[in-house]
């Protein structure tokens, strides 16, 4: 994949990312204000310029008023309420224990030392058992798999991160930031791993009182402990020496928050 080719996968990821927040922020309602003190709330249905409007109720209830009898209307954050009959719940989750189980897909990016560019990706599992402080802040251990495609062989590494998530806004949908830094153990004979770094920038949107969708992108910089065959061309011996090779991501990852 060329450096090109992902800075306009990742343009696009930031454009879907704006485009679901944009979306999310649909959270609400219409409210008339009548002369005689009444206030209705809900979705105007019907409107026709300075002669009537047709508002309805989350009851279902549909309700017709002239002009003359508005005072004035507006548009206003939907109320809480724990009621599956409202529009949008907005009582979330604030504090508990919390599981977040993502995959995710990381496309290789920069030089990789002496060895040119980094045309290498990985895919993986991760799973992050923590606690959710508040509606803001939530601190876990993640725990996972990830796969490495490399052009001359391939690996497989066991990262242990701290996990810590910072989401921005209250309600159903909001931002999130990420950041995993930990140690990713190698699998393999000849790959040892090393220090894992990992923010990320995301959206988290409630499907459900106490269940969540993910999705990031992010950066991420692993160490890893290589073992490097080389043979010399006048003896015909071969010698394996160990080096320090240093890989950046992009990181795509998806996935749900219980």
């Amino acid at each position: 994949m060329t450096m090109k080719k992902i800075i306009q996968n990742v343009i696009l990821l930031i454009l879907v990312l704006v485009c679901n927040f944009s979306y999310g922020q649909n959270n609400m309602e219409d409210v008339v204000y009548l002369k005689n003190g009444s206030i209705i709330r809900g979705i105007i249905i019907e409107q026709v310029p300075n002669q009537s409007i047709k508002i309805q109720t989350k009851d279902r209830n549909v309700f017709v008023f002239k002009y003359d009898e508005i005072e004035k209307m507006t548009k206003e954050n939907l109320p809480a309420d724990n009621s599956n009959n409202n529009y949008q719940v907005t009582d979330f989750k604030k504090s508990d224990f919390i599981n977040l189980t993502e995959i995710n897909y990381s496309p290789g990016i920069g030089d990789v030392g002496n060895y040119g560019r980094n045309y290498d990706y990985s895919f993986g599992f991760r799973a992050v058992n923590g606690y959710q402080l508040n509606e803001h802040l939530s601190l876990g251990i993640g725990i996972g798999i990830d796969r490495y495609i490399y052009r001359y062989r391939n690996a497989s590494l066991l990262p242990i991160t701290f996990d810590a998530r910072a989401t921005i806004l209250k309600g159903k949908v909001s931002p999130v930031l990420t950041a995993n830094v930990g140690y990713a153990a190698g699998l393999n004979d000849y790959v040892k791993g090393g220090l894992v770094i990992n923010p990320q920038i995301g959206i988290k949107t409630y499907i459900s009182k106490n269940v969540a969708y993910l999705f990031n992108v992010g950066y991420k910089w692993q160490k890893q402990e290589q073992e490097v065959l080389t043979r010399d061309y006048y003896s015909g011996l071969s010698t394996i020496s160990k080096t320090s090779v240093y890989y950046q991501f992009i990181t795509i990852s998806t996935g749900f928050a219980f």
